[in-house]
């Protein structure tokens, strides 16, 4: 397995990119994904131009930004492709399309966004995969767009996150559906092991399944009844069979954690990541 690994700021509480960006140089990180929480620092000139020489400074790579979801960043307003308001759809569109800029100047190359926000009853399901799909092709043609007038948006990737069983492209079929509308050049899978395994299905049959369309990755642990966020190794994932799933399908891209910080000092938590590069990496191995 020759994937590196990276790490999202999601990992460590508040957004300090003073403190945690070095940190995580520091560990030996050098692909980043920017959590949601960071829209007001690329919405701002002044604090984009500090966020740009920040991780200059620091030697990083930003693979990826994620998008906020619902109203969880109240200046991006509401994103949820698959909102039964037009009105909220065309915004979230406007948004990606914002998004996308803010990217290529970082010299992003994967936005992840989720298919939809709110949790979906039974039968509201195929209303809003028809409504995701239909809002995600518009953010692909904005993204089309962008690469024809941009050099710097040439390698981005819209990568649709799968969701938990309350939420959409959880199931394989979903993802074929989604994929069958799209241009896989321009639109991929951000693959969250701590949502697929929430499924009730075998998390390693549905990365064999749908593993070709993964352009990014979320790494964390649950105890398979809810998203825990852990360390992995601490929950009920198979590791090792898992990564070698997603990287005997082809996946050769970033192997991002995305847990939670467990106790005050975040330099604990970049640490412990730190040192299961090579676990992982050797459980993959002896495979």
């Amino acid at each position: 397995m020759n994937n590196t690994f990276g790490i999202s700021t999601h990992c460590l509480a508040g957004v300090d990119p003073e403190s945690h960006l070095p940190l995580f140089a520091r560990h030996g990180f050098t692909d980043i994904e920017l959590n949601l929480g960071y829209w007001p620092w690329l919405a701002d000139d002044a604090a984009l131009a500090r966020l740009k020489a920040i991780i200059a400074g620091c030697g990083l790579n930003i693979w990826a930004y994620h998008m906020p979801y619902g109203g969880t960043v109240a200046e991006a307003g509401n994103i949820d492709p698959a909102h039964p308001d037009a009105a909220v759809r065309e915004a979230t569109v406007t948004a990606v399309a914002w998004a996308m800029e803010r990217l290529a100047d970082l010299g992003g190359r994967r936005l992840v966004i989720h298919p939809n926000a709110v949790h979906l009853k039974a039968e509201d399901r195929a209303g809003a995969m028809a409504r995701s799909c239909h809002t995600l092709r518009a953010c692909q043609e904005e993204l089309a767009a962008l690469a024809v007038r941009r050099a710097e948006a040439r390698e981005i990737v819209l990568a649709v996150e799968p969701m938990p069983p309350w939420g959409l492209l959880n199931r394989p079929e979903e993802v074929d559906a989604l994929m069958g509308e799209l241009d896989p050049n321009h639109v991929g899978l951000c693959l969250d092991v701590n949502h697929i395994n929430l499924a009730a299905q075998d998390p390693i049959e549905y990365v064999k399944r749908i593993g070709g369309f993964v352009r990014t990755t979320h790494l964390s642990d649950n105890d398979a009844c809810d998203e825990r966020h852990w360390v992995p190794g601490r929950g009920v994932l198979p590791w090792a069979d898992l990564l070698a799933a997603l990287t005997g399908s082809g996946y050769d891209g970033p192997l991002i954690f995305e847990t939670g910080q467990f106790g005050a000092d975040a330099q604990d938590t970049v640490a412990q990541l730190a040192g299961l590069k090579e676990t992982l990496r050797s459980g993959v191995a002896g495979h």
